[in-house]
C-alpha cells in the first residue's frame, strides 16, 4: 500500500504542551518512526511537510501532493491541548466510510495506548486534510500535550505511538486483503 504521512500544522502554529512539546515537531518525530515501521511492513510511506508555509497554503499543498501521488491512504498526525491538565486520550478522525474503517482499526490500538476519550473515532467533515484528499484519510489526535501522562508518552515514547498506529494499519490491510480474496473466490 502507498501511504502518505502528513505532519500536522506548520512550525509553532499548532498545539503546545507540557515539557516544551510543540505539535509540529512532535508529529514529525512520530511520522519518522511510523514511516520506518510502515516501510518494514512492505508499504511505500512518504512524509509530507511544508513547515515554512502558512497553514492554509501548507494544507492545500499537502492535499495536492497526496492526490497527485495516487496514494492509497493518508494519515495526518497531531496532538490536542486543553486549558486544564484533565483531558486525556487519543482519537482518530475521518470523513469517508473507508476512512471510518481505517479510523476504527487505528483507534483500537491508539486509544488502548492513550485511553480517556469517550469516542475514539469521530467523523469530522470540516477538516480540510480529510475533506480534500482522494484516498481514505484519517487524522490521529495522539493524546493531549497538556495532560501529564499523555505528554510524557508523546515526549518519551513517540515510537510506542507510531507502533500503535502501524498495528492499526496492519489490521486495516488484513481486512481489505481478506475482503478482496472473498470477492475473487
Amino acid at each position: 500500500m502507498k501511504i502518505a504521512l502528513d505532519i500536522g500544522h506548520v512550525n509553532h502554529s499548532g498545539a503546545a504542551g507540557l515539557y516544551g512539546l510543540e505539535e509540529h515537531a512532535t508529529a514529525g518525530i512520530i511520522a519518522t518512526h511510523l514511516q520506518l515501521l510502515l516501510r518494514k511492513a512492505g508499504h511505500i510511506a512518504n512524509i509530507f511537510d511544508f513547515p515554512t508555509l502558512g497553514n492554509d497554503e501548507e494544507l492545500a499543498r499537502v492535499a495536492k501532493a497526496i492526490n497527485d501521488g495516487y496514494y492509497d491512504l493518508s494519515i495526518s498526525l497531531h496532538f490536542d491541548s486543553a486549558s486544564s491538565p484533565a483531558p486525556h486520550g487519543a482519537h482518530v478522525c475521518y470523513v469517508s466510510e473507508k476512512g471510518k474503517v481505517v479510523a476504527q482499526c487505528v483507534a483500537n490500538h491508539l486509544a488502548a495506548l492513550l485511553p480517556g476519550r469517550a469516542e475514539t473515532i469521530q467523523r469530522r467533515p470540516g477538516l480540510y486534510i480529510l475533506k480534500h484528499t482522494v484516498p481514505p484519510a484519517i487524522l490521529c489526535e495522539c493524546g493531549f500535550g497538556t495532560n501529564p501522562k499523555d505528554a510524557d508518552l508523546l515526549l518519551r515514547q513517540p515510537d510506542a505511538i507510531s507502533r500503535a498506529i502501524a498495528k492499526g494499519i496492519a489490521d486495516y490491510t488484513f481486512q481489505i486483503t481478506n475482503y478482496e480474496l472473498r470477492i475473487t473466490n
